[in-house]
């Protein structure tokens, strides 16, 4: 009976030891989980973007353009403002403002924005796409004189 037990308990740690080494070459071998994409990029990031949809839509409003652009950074999809060509208003108390409507009833948010400044940089920073039809983009410039909007994207 103690050499039938001693080849039972054999036999158990056996059987233990290779599914625990079966787990963990499993757990290995599917590699570390990607972190969730960030909600929103800098300015910076977003002259990082690569696959540019050039622009999605845009709008002439108080002389100067607005474009709504979108691109990919760190493997996702990420939409901003961009002001472009005829720049004549651009100025002191204005701003360019990537507004997003996720389809909850709120209407337009206000998301990622740039205001004027005089340093050069005309784009906001990024929000994430999603393949909802309910939630939509849009880019504005605000003025003394009012505000713009592209269409919805």
């Amino acid at each position: 009976m103690g050499e039938t037990l001693r080849k039972l308990t054999m036999r158990a740690a056996a059987v233990t030891a290779a599914l625990i080494g079966a787990m963990v070459g499993t757990l290995v071998a599917a590699g570390p989980a990607q972190a969730a994409p960030a909600d929103r990029i800098s300015e910076y990031q977003v002259t990082q973007t690569t696959g540019r949809f050039s622009p999605v839509g845009g709008v002439w409003f108080d002389n100067s353009f607005v474009e709504l652009r979108a691109g990919r950074y760190g493997g996702y999809q990420y939409g901003w403002a961009e002001l472009t060509g005829g720049l004549q208003n651009w100025g002191d108390g204005d701003a360019i403002v990537l507004q997003i409507n996720r389809g909850d009833g709120n209407g337009w948010q206000w998301g990622p924005s740039r205001a004027y400044t005089g340093d050069g940089v005309q784009h906001t920073g990024g929000a994430l796409t999603y393949a909802s039809t309910s939630y939509r983009f849009r880019a504005c410039l605000f003025t003394r004189a009012g505000y713009g909007c592209t269409n919805p994207w």
